[in-house]
């Protein structure tokens, strides 16, 4: 390649650059908003040392205000770059997570990823409603997105011999994520989670379409996220975390395969046949003994409980249950960190960056004008904040009764 050519061919990835900076900026009514095309040293190292790829991860900085749009753009179709950049312009307009939910409650194991999921749904719609032409982009960067995610989980399934699934909380996050390209076809989802998303779609749609108005006051957007986040936690929550303690149990299991001692005691336990069922699921499809997954190793191939029958899982639970109290402690806390774990990849793969970390928090960050020092205090704000968001979701609840009534009377 010539000099000339590479000055070329550079010029054109600044235009392209450029021209997906002033789409930010417009989708974001933000003429001033940072774009970063490189991120600082520092953040970069921090983000390969969880697992972060920063030539691929496009997100918002909600704290510190910034959208990231990285290397990533010149290598893929353009109009999914620009429904990439589109939809992270759009969390600019209506994420406001890490002001409303308490770090207590976002620390409850398998709600943030539903937060983070149900959010993308409003995030896209924004952009479809108001923004003309920019819903075939998202739907191209939407559609490339699951069919990576499709190819990975074939890829494994490949390479494993096993069909096993994500757990089911995450199999539920991802259908509302993707269920425009997602029918019963498909590899990730159980039948159970599948028909728990079709018992909760109707609340899925009202949260996708609590939207403010284009280019409505700040008032108005932390509103409709208040509402977004009360219709979530009040309505789709106490249903969907009954799939987290599910997915609870299940690892306490693979855990309990994977203690010498606890697995030894279950065969020891179960009768012929119900250990010939465990034997053929741990040996899978590829031939792997039992006795590889019985040891105390974190990298031995987790297997694919969710095939046992209701009486191997019955009695693998009393096998469990029988175990001294300080093993089933080292269990459970194994298959809780495993499932953080997992959680972590889920926002990771889904972040909006809805806080610096990457999570939500309940720290809130304000545009650096003066303030008397009532309004700068920070318990205060977070009160009258927590007041309101309490208001609005006495308000949701009376919606959501008012909705059952008209539902009920259909």
């Amino acid at each position: 390649m010539s000099k000339t050519e590479g000055v070329s061919i550079q010029n054109e990835k600044d235009q392209f650059a450029d021209r997906l900076q002033t789409l930010i900026r417009a989708v974001s009514h933000k003429m001033n908003l940072r774009v970063k095309t490189a991120l600082d040293p520092a953040v970069e190292m921090q983000m390969r040392s969880q697992g972060e790829d920063p030539e691929k991860a496009w997100f918002y900085e909600a704290v510190q205000d910034y959208v990231y749009i990285p290397p990533e753009m010149f290598t893929i179709p353009e109009n999914e770059a620009k429904g990439k950049a589109a939809h992270e312009a759009s969390h600019v307009v209506i994420t406001r997570m890490h002001k409303i939910v308490p770090i207590e409650v976002a620390n409850e194991l398998g709600l943030t990823p539903l937060l983070m999921a149900l959010e993308e749904r409003p995030t896209d719609e924004y952009v479809r409603k108001y923004t003309v032409g920019a819903g075939a982009w998202l739907d191209e960067a939407r559609s490339a997105s699951f069919a990576e995610g499709e190819v990975t989980l074939k890829k494994r399934m490949a390479e494993t011999g096993s069909a096993k699934k994500p757990p089911k909380l995450f199999q539920l996050c991802n259908l509302m994520v993707y269920e425009r390209f997602a029918d019963r076809s498909h590899h990730f989802v159980d039948d159970d989670v599948w028909e728990m998303y079709q018992q909760l779609k109707d609340e899925v749609e009202r949260v996708e379409n609590a939207l403010p108005s284009y280019q409505g006051s700040e008032e108005e957007v932390m509103e409709k996220a208040i509402e977004r986040y009360g219709r979530t936690y009040k309505n789709i929550w106490p249903i969907a975390k009954k799939l987290i303690e599910e997915d609870k149990e299940m690892q306490e299991m693979q855990e309990m395969l994977k203690q010498r001692g606890a697995f030894e005691k279950l065969m020891r336990q179960l009768g012929d046949e119900l250990q010939k069922e465990l034997e053929q699921i741990l040996s899978g499809e590829d031939g792997d003994s039992a006795d590889k997954n019985s040891k105390d190793d974190d990298t031995a191939k987790d297997p694919d409980l969710s095939r046992m029958s209701k009486e191997l899982r019955q009695a693998m639970r009393k096998s469990f249950e029988s175990l001294p109290e300080d093993v089933q402690q080292a269990i459970r806390e194994r298959a809780q960190e495993q499932l953080r774990q997992m959680e972590r990849e889920f926002v990771k793969k889904h972040e909006s960056k809805l806080t610096e970390n990457g999570g939500l928090d309940d720290t809130e960050v304000e545009n650096k004008a003066e303030k008397s020092p009532q309004e700068a205090s920070p318990d205060l704000e977070r009160a009258r904040r927590a007041k309101r968001i309490g208001e609005v979701m006495e308000e949701t609840e009376a919606i959501s009764a008012s909705d059952s009534e008209h539902s009920g009377s259909e």
